[in-house]
């Protein structure tokens, strides 16, 4: 339990400071472009909102490269569980309702492959290799889902955020005499 707790301050950190740092790089570019600009309170608030989103986005996209060293973490127990359960005689649907309660959290994963694909009479460590490889899979496309979803929001939060500062006066514009 403590090691789940652990592992989500991790998450929570890492988001965070990943966020962080995307709104610098943000900052750095609006700043870069836009030079006679500055902030008004419109947008500070796009920046918070801003941060929010980015925020959520990078935990879930941390908490997917700490699911995937779990799943490297479970080959060998797989394997042995389904050797196991292959020498009691167990079906296929059944390990997979076991895999399901016993790893319950890439039971999302284990739940989408269907029960064609599993073919108890091979290699354990091919069942094993096949589910790994699997889960790998999804949470690849997941984390390239959430750096697109990262992109997408530091485009249109930069925009936004243009579009909300103020156009800075110069110091001296000269004297209109009309």
């Amino acid at each position: 339990m403590l090691t789940i707790a652990g592992h989500l301050i991790a998450c929570l950190l890492w988001g965070i400071a990943l966020a962080s740092l995307l709104l610098f790089f943000m900052h750095i570019g609006i700043v870069n472009l836009t030079s006679r600009r500055r902030y008004s309170f419109f947008s500070v608030l796009v920046y918070i909102v801003c941060f929010l989103c980015l925020s959520w986005q990078s935990v879930r996209m941390v908490g997917a490269f700490y699911l995937k060293d779990y799943t490297d973490g479970l080959h060998d127990t797989v394997d042995t569980y389904v050797s196991e359960m292959y020498q009691l005689g167990v079906s296929a649907a059944e390990m997979k309702e076991n895999l399901l309660r016993q790893y319950p959290y890439v039971a999302d994963y284990i739940r989408d492959i269907s029960l064609d694909e599993w073919n108890i009479q091979q290699d354990s460590s091919a069942v094993a290799d096949y589910l790994n490889a699997y889960v790998q899979y999804e949470l690849n496309w997941y984390i390239v889902w959430r750096i697109g979803y990262m992109l997408v929001i530091a485009l249109l939060f930069s925009w936004l955020l243009t579009c909300t500062m103020k156009k800075r006066q110069r110091a001296f514009d000269g004297i209109n005499w009309n």
